[in-house]
């Protein structure tokens, strides 16, 4: 399963420009999320191509089974994804001119513990395997997300004011289109606040803007002047 993630990774092209965008120190969270895509795609291309379900006992993906499979090659997707953040943050502090370290968060064991649980769980693989292949997707989403909340915190934490902005995509759902909207950090910060929450095939745009005085769209690469409207 690993050699196949690692091989769709370095077959692709898309994943061979955003390092190159990393490495000339272009990359923001715009770059960073297609990142996490395209390493979620290698990963659910993975598991298409090595499980089916006449594999599986009863065409059923057993918790013993799942526990083995699942784990280290979504570790393995975090690590590629979480480097790759880790850099653009940095890159990003140093351009917006703030003093301040890249967090880098923990690995989402709950998360990890949840894939195990709904692949278990289904009677028949075949069931739900489209819809796994989405949640490695966007397990990859919630890496670059999981940064951007880890860093919004420590630069509040530090004396700054961040904003998140998040805006829907075009005929995106009604649980999206309430969502969006401009916030001051400080009031969805508590834990598991749905400005920061993704469902399967969400696409949603989030800006952040550490209130340096402009405000970095992490799904563009411009550094925008702030206008009135978004000054707290």
């Amino acid at each position: 399963m690993e050699r196949s993630f690692r091989e769709n990774l370095n077959n692709n092209k898309e994943i061979e420009r955003l390092q190159e965008l990393l490495t000339t120190g272009k990359a923001t969270y715009h770059e960073a999320d297609k990142y996490a895509v395209e390493v979620g795609q290698a990963l659910a291309k993975a598991f298409h191509d090595n499980v089916t379900a006449d594999m599986l006992p009863d065409g059923r993906m057993y918790y013993n089974i799942a526990s083995r499979v699942i784990p280290p090659p979504l570790r393995a997707s975090y690590e590629e994804i979480a480097n790759y953040a880790e850099v653009m943050q940095r890159g990003m502090n140093e351009r917006a001119r703030i003093g301040i370290k890249a967090i880098r968060p923990k690995y989402n064991t709950d998360r990890e513990k949840g894939l195990i649980e709904y692949a278990s769980g289904a009677e028949e693989y075949e069931n739900i395997k489209k819809n796994l292949e989405e949640d490695l997707i966007n397990f990859g989403q919630a890496v670059v997300m999981d940064f951007l909340k880890e860093n919004a915190e420590f630069q509040w934490q530090s004396g700054l004011s961040p904003v998140i902005k998040r805006t829907a995509e075009g005929g995106c759902c009604d649980w999206c289109s309430k969502l969006a909207g401009t916030y001051p950090y400080e009031q969805v910060r508590d834990a598991g606040n749905d400005v920061f929450r993704r469902h399967r095939f969400c696409r949603c745009n989030v800006t952040y803007d550490p209130q340096s005085g402009r405000i970095q769209n992490v799904h563009t690469k411009r550094w925008e002047p702030r206008r009135p409207t978004e000054n707290r």
